[in-house]
């Protein structure tokens, strides 16, 4: 049974995390360009070779699954934040 990407995610990140590579997207952006009428927008972003191949080579040569993952701001400020909520662990 292949994970959903969400559950991949938790599961790589609990058990895995050293062989993750999570990093702010920011810090690759090289270009972007707004969609109109119905065509999305683009990015471009610089990354490795190894990261490039995963994207564009065969499926069974991937050695990585890419996912795109967007964080809340809110969600940054909470984890810096010394109260503890109802519902947070």
């Amino acid at each position: 049974m292949r994970l959903k990407p969400p559950d991949l995610l938790t599961y790589a990140l609990e058990n895995y995390p050293s062989s993750c590579k999570v990093e702010d997207a920011r810090n690759h952006y090289a270009d972007s360009k707004r969609g109109k009428d119905g065509v999305p927008g683009t990015v471009t972003l610089y990354v490795p070779d190894e990261i490039l191949m995963a994207l564009r080579g065969p499926v069974a040569d991937e050695r990585f699954k890419m996912l795109l993952v967007a964080v809340p701001r809110e969600v940054e400020e909470r984890s810096q934040s010394l109260i503890v909520l109802p519902g947070e662990a």
